[in-house]
């Protein structure tokens, strides 16, 4: 099967581009109120700053947290550990 036709494949290239219009549109309207506020003073000027923190929140909804995958790495880990007997005291020992 040619992996330019694979339906997997068609999807993340579109999603993908999807993904490149979304943020030049931003950089786009980003770019015209910087212009706009140049030719009109008084108006609301965005800075440098407030696109990074703009990109950042979106990242933050995009990008699950990794806590929810630390904590489901414990609960495996926890499950399959089925020694069932205390911990060696000795090892938690300052070794002199």
């Amino acid at each position: 099967m040619n992996s330019t036709n694979d339906p997997i494949s068609v999807i993340e290239n579109i999603m993908l581009l999807g993904i490149v219009v979304f943020v030049l549109i931003i950089f786009c309207v980003f770019f015209i109120l910087r212009l706009r506020w140049w030719l009109d003073r008084r108006r609301f000027r965005p800075t440098y700053t407030s696109l990074g923190n703009a990109f950042q929140e979106l990242q933050t909804m995009a990008v699950p947290e990794i806590r929810y995958q630390l904590e489901e790495q414990q609960k495996e880990k926890a499950d399959h550990d089925d020694s069932g007997g205390p911990d060696d005291p000795k090892g938690r020992l300052p070794k002199d």
